[in-house]
Parts: structure tokens; sequence; C-alpha cells
């Protein structure tokens, strides 16, 4: 069915050339002033739930269970600093600078996860101002701390932990003396059914903008809180920009490592190996190295992979009134992630391609979407991963 979709999106008798560019229609949440011109008016619909692309086709067979967050708005206690920065729920620009944060989580929960990110990073693996050594620790009258993680040698922008929180009433982060963080948030998760809603975004310059989390271009979590209020993933943006297939692959160990709690791994790499104009130079590389992914994350038994299709690359041609391909190879590489998802059991993500095919108003540099297409990036996600929340009791 996808191949389908993509071959006829892509090519209509004159390939590099789509006939027509639909208009998305007026979502609310996903309108905003543009300087990119806008499509004629068409049939298409927008990520609202009721347009197309559809969502995958897919039964969920896996585990999936809330993990709430719990930790947004309540009581900080903090070396300096501005408290209400750590869990106000605004990411990337508003940091709190300091060497330790407590959060009164209060009793209840026998374990959480925890997920600290350094907002000003724009790349998983750029450490300016990220904690290299911290500790993690509870206590349940904020004055006798117990010690339940470590870390040294930290080399990323985000981490997540999952600790045993019985009889517990508060967390905190704490640098060694003399060493400060630049934070943004501490988001705790009640993890006493497990950390099944979690995700790690692992990918390129796309995926670093898409799941920043910043007001601008919204967040998968909230979008999947929004129709389905018991949930509130927690989510992990591994986004490195230009990496290939094969740079994903090499940084995944410490990635699975630096995150041993998380469920999902959605794997949104490809659109750099796409060449221009390949004709399909580097296929079975590809296939070769996702499959490796693909395997390294579902060989315990415990991870699910996911995996989308790869944005439509090309522009809109004011002129002609079109969206014009610029990597016409990019279907060839599509069909083969539907290969890789039939052989190793993976689950499809949201169609991209398809989205953007109509929406190449949204790709002003021809392959990075604005503000608005990353928003519509996140809530396809979500409407995509309908079969696994819908899958909840």
């Amino acid at each position: 069915m996808y191949l389908l979709l993509h071959l006829c999106a892509a090519c209509n008798g004159e390939v590099g050339v789509l006939p027509e560019c639909l208009e998305a229609p007026g979502d609310p949440s996903l309108s905003g002033a543009s300087s990119t011109p806008e499509c004629p008016d068409g049939p298409g619909g927008g990520p609202d739930g009721k347009g197309w692309p559809p969502p995958p086709d897919f039964a969920f067979k896996g585990d999936i269970a809330p993990n709430p967050l719990i930790s947004r708005g309540k009581s900080v206690l903090v070396s300096g600093g501005q408290a209400g920065f750590i869990n106000n729920g605004v990411y990337r620009w508003q940091v709190w600078q300091g060497n330790w944060a407590a959060i009164h989580i209060g009793a209840g929960p026998s374990h959480i996860l925890l997920e600290w990110s350094s907002g000003p990073n724009y790349n998983y693996t750029d450490t300016a101002g990220v904690p290299r050594e911290y500790f993690l620790e509870v206590s349940s009258n904020a004055t006798d701390w117990e010690e339940r993680a470590h870390v040294t040698g930290n080399q990323v922008r985000t981490r997540t932990h999952l600790l045993n929180f019985g009889g517990m009433s508060w967390v905190r982060m704490r640098m060694p003396a003399g060493a400060t963080a630049s934070l943004d948030e501490i988001d705790v998760y009640d993890a006493s059914g497990g950390s099944y809603d979690s995700w790690f975004f692992l990918g390129d310059s796309i995926t670093a903008h898409a799941f920043d989390r910043s007001e601008a271009h919204g967040s998968f979590a909230e979008f999947v809180h929004e129709r389905w209020p018991r949930f509130f993933p927690a989510m992990v943006d591994g986004g490195v920009g230009s990496d290939k297939t094969q740079h994903g692959l090499a940084r995944l160990d410490s990635a699975l490592a630096e995150h041993t709690a998380i469920q999902f791994w959605a794997v949104c790499l490809g659109t750099n190996n796409v060449g221009s104009n390949n004709d399909g130079y580097g296929l079975d590389t590809f296939r070769r190295e996702l499959s490796a992914i693909v395997r390294r994350i579902q060989g315990d038994g415990g991870r699910i992979a996911v995996i989308p299709q790869i944005p439509f690359i090309g522009r809109w041609n004011k002129d002609a009134q079109r969206c014009e391909v610029t990597r016409p190879d990019t279907p060839k590489f599509n069909k083969v992630i539907d290969e890789v998802i039939a052989e190793e059991g993976a689950l499809p993500g949201p169609d991209l391609y398809s989205y953007f095919a109509t929406h190449c108003e949204q790709l002003p540099d021809g392959l990075h979407p604005n503000a608005e297409g990353y928003q519509a990036m996140n809530r396809l996600w979500a409407e995509a991963m309908a079969p696994i929340y819908n899958a909840y009791p």
C-alpha cells in the first residue's frame, strides 16, 4: 500500500515533478504566517486525524501502559538560579543554572523515570553546559539523601534514569562541589507500572529540530496527551545533524546504554543517505545498516523499533504552481524501509513522504521543514501511533 502511495505521489508520467500541491485544511494548531508560497486549493487533508496520508495499518502486539508525568509544577528547591525553570514545561530557551535542584514529587510511586535535558544544545551529542558528572538522589524529607545513580564522563545533552523511589518524596540532581549545569527541564514520570510509554528519536538534523519540544515545533508527547489524556510519553531527542544510517548505527550502543528504560526507538534516518540523482546508489548499504540498527534495538526483546518514511525532498515551483522533486530516488529508499519493517518485525511510523510531497511549501530550503512543518511532523507521529495507544484498555 505504501509503495503505491509513494510512487503515485512522486510520478505522474514525468519523473521529478508533482502535478499539484494539495493544501492542508484549516487546522488552527498548524496555522501561522509563512513567507513561502501557499499551495492552490485541492482535495488533500492535513495532520488532523481525518485527512490523508492515512496512519500505518498495523496491529500492536507489545506492552503499553501510562507512565504519567508527575513533576510538572511541583515545589522545587535549588542551589541558586530560577527554580521555576526546572519543571515548568518550557523547553530549550528557559535555562536554569546551578549545582543542584530537588523536586518534591510526593509519596506514592515505587519507581520513577527521570529525564533531564540541556536545552541550548542542538545535537544530541552537543555538550556545552551539560553536566559531565552528576548524582541522582532521593529523600523522604529533603534532608537525608540516598544515592540512586552516579554518572561520570557524560557526553550527551539529555539522559533518562529509572530509579527506585519506594517510601520517598523528593528527587535531587546534584553536580560535584564547584560544578554547575545548564538545564531547561527535569521531567519525572511515575514508572511504578513500568516505563512502557517512553521514546527515543534516533535521527539527523530534521529529527534534532522536530523533537526539541520548543513551542514553535510542538511536541509529540503533548499531542499524544491531547488525544489520549492518560498518557504523557517520555521522549528523548536523539538527532544529530548530517547523520546517515552508518552514523546512527555507530552511536546506537552508547544511546542504548544511556537510556536503558526506553521502550520505543524511532529510527528517523535516511534523508542523508539519499543522494541527489544517485539513481539508487547505496540502497544495499542502506538496507544492511538499517536492518542492523533494528536488530540491535530489538535484540533483547524489550525494545521496539519504529521507522517512518523518509520525507519528500523537493521545492515549490511558484511559476508552475507545483511541487518539484529534487531527490527522485527517495521512494526507492522508502521501499527498502517497508521491506525492513516486514523482515525485522519493526513498526511503521508516519508517512512523511506523502505529507511533504503535498505540503512542500513547508520546506523552505527544499529539505528542512519550517516551524509549521515540524509541528505537523509531531502531530503525524502522534496520529500514526494510534494503534499503540488504542491498545490500552
